[in-house]
């Protein structure tokens, strides 16, 4: 089976990753919508200022998140918009402040069946992971980590991130990336999302306290590195409200 990660967050990924035409924001300074060159999000919060829906046109999906009493996210669902059909959602198992497992089902038009993936995430006292497991079942249906991701944080920035996989025999990891990230000193709108503590991809979706703008990838396989750089346009808040990404060198 195809590994999905995260698959609940792939559409808005895909949106944030373009280059951002512009954001914009309530009185409170909360992020309520996101325009790229491929369409539009809007986010609505609740009186505690947590996300709890997400809907992207196109390609006409929304997200509905879910939390327990101590604000903790415990659900995300992912349904279309026309016609309100269920196409995926997550449960997460908050084992104690700093350990959550995090089981999504998701349907696979190719399977004809409903799928389920299994991540395992620790955090820091922060609430920023600090290691997440991806587990897969063998031939036998058993659950077993097939990779796993390493992150690292200085001052509320995410700072670098290497990504390791099970070889072909199963038996060793082996490092299959690197990703190295330098910040602006300005304020990043996305810092407090509760969200930070179960998503998955940190280079699209930015949770540290500040924005990044350089971002380095190094791949370990291919013995090559790249590098993206943002240049931001900030409001009078010095939040950021657009910015354009460019790559500035490829090695190889």
């Amino acid at each position: 089976m195809k590994k999905i990660v995260f698959i609940l967050l792939g559409f808005l990924m895909i949106l944030l990753s373009c280059n951002k035409l512009h954001d914009t924001f309530d009185i409170n300074c909360k992020v309520v919508t996101v325009t790229t060159q491929d369409g539009v999000s809007t986010f609505e919060y609740d009186d505690n200022d947590k996300i709890i829906s997400i809907t992207n046109q196109p390609p006409n999906l929304k997200i509905i998140i879910g939390y327990d009493e101590v604000g903790r996210i415990i659900k995300m669902e992912r349904y279309t918009m026309h016609d309100n059909t269920l196409k995926g959602y997550s449960n997460f198992n908050w084992v104690d402040n700093n350990h959550v497992d995090s089981y999504s089902y998701y349907y696979s038009v190719n399977y004809g069946a409903w799928l389920e993936d299994i991540d395992k995430i620790e955090l820091n006292d922060n609430g920023n992971q600090i290691k997440r497991e991806f587990y897969q079942k063998d031939e036998n249906e058993n659950w077993f980590v097939s990779s796993y991701i390493e992150i690292c944080w200085n001052k509320g920035n995410l700072v670098s991130t290497e990504f390791f996989t099970r070889d072909s025999e199963k038996k060793e990891f082996k490092k299959i990336n690197t990703h190295l990230y330098e910040y602006d000193t300005k304020i990043n709108p996305w810092r407090n999302l509760s969200i930070r503590s179960v998503i998955f991809d940190f280079s699209i979706f930015p949770i540290s306290a500040n924005n990044p703008v350089t971002e380095r990838m190094t791949f370990n396989t291919a013995r090559s590195s790249l590098m993206l750089k943002k240049d931001y346009q900030y409001n009078s808040l010095n939040y950021p409200v657009s910015y354009i990404q460019t790559k500035i060198d490829a090695e190889t």
